[in-house]
């Protein structure tokens, strides 16, 4: 069995309890939630997360990006802006394609530099092109955003 975190797009202050009980449904173990904003905790078999993803969504009605309880780590403890008051991740539903990534870390966008980690952008505030916020998922994809100290205290909880 292993530990994975069911990031939501699009929810915010939301009660979360229906989401647990549809998980358990599914058979999730272990299911748990924290804040109001779409991110679950639970237990399931080993498989691929594209096909949690798909099972999650259908049953949810909603977007759903999946990872495994070391990847979550993972992305807490490589995070460049940690500490910062702004720094936050855009967890993208798969990782960009060639064009998109190479568009994307082209882009002449102000200090500290968005820090693009396979389906991970880590940032440290609104990232800027000539002092106008661009769509990050127009440029990269599909995905949902977390402020940094969410990723730390998910890892957390995924990992008890």
């Amino acid at each position: 069995m292993g530990r994975y975190v069911a990031l939501m797009r699009a929810i915010a202050h939301t009660p979360m309890a229906p989401f647990r009980a549809a998980l358990e449904e599914l058979g999730f173990t272990d299911v748990t939630s924290f804040g109001m904003s779409g991110n679950l905790i639970f237990t399931a078999p080993p498989t691929r997360a594209a096909t949690l993803e798909d099972q999650i969504g259908a049953k949810l009605g909603a977007v759903i990006i999946i990872r495994s309880a070391k990847q979550i780590a993972a992305t807490a403890r490589a995070d460049p802006f940690a500490g910062h008051a702004e720094a936050a991740v855009l967890f993208l539903k798969r990782p960009p394609p060639a064009e998109k990534r190479a568009a994307f870390l082209a882009l002449d966008v102000p200090e500290p530099r968005p820090v693009l980690r396979r389906n991970d952008l880590h940032i440290a505030g609104w990232v800027t092109v000539a002092g106008k916020r661009i769509d990050l998922e127009k440029k990269l994809g599909a995905g949902t955003m977390r402020s940094s100290g969410i990723v730390a205290r998910l890892a957390e909880i995924a990992a008890e």
